[in-house]
């Protein structure tokens, strides 16, 4: 329990860090970065990205359990890879298997958002198709049909 604890806080403490970095790159080329509490700086940047990096733990804590996977067993490479899958909100399921490599974790993720990405272009596509005309009765009926829909 206590490394699980301990790789949770080294893993939140990385992404506070390059939250940080990246806060600081966004106005390193400024002259006059933005006072605080002025209209472009978010208000309570610190208390949403905690409540941001509470979610993902909590989302990534809970998935682990359901599958029956402990931090104890994973590497800090492998947590990397899950905890930057669930912060782009992937479903990191599919990865949670300690034999996997951080590689191989990395794979199956890039295939899923690759996948998600190209059904979601043919989904557009086809509802394009069924929404830019009036259909007649016989082709909804053939439509159907292709798809396996009851008449």
């Amino acid at each position: 329990m206590k490394k699980r604890i301990s790789l949770c806080l080294a893993a939140l403490l990385c992404l506070s860090i390059l939250a940080g970095l990246s806060q600081v790159v966004c106005y390193a080329g400024e002259a006059n970065p933005p006072a605080a509490g002025s209209p472009t700086e978010p208000e309570n940047t610190e208390e949403k990205q905690d409540a941001v990096y509470t979610a993902v733990e909590e989302q990534v804590t809970e998935t682990m359990e359901k599958a029956g996977v402990s931090f104890d067993v994973l590497s800090p490479e492998q947590v990397e890879v899950i905890y930057a899958a669930a912060e782009n909100g992937q479903d990191i399921t599919p990865v949670l298997n300690p034999e996997f490599s951080p590689e191989q974790m990395q794979l199956i993720l890039d295939i899923l958002e690759r996948l998600e990405t190209d059904n979601q272009a043919l989904v557009k596509r086809e509802l394009e198709h069924l929404t830019t005309q009036v259909l007649s009765l016989d082709t909804i009926n053939t439509i159907r049909q292709y798809y396996h829909i009851p008449l």
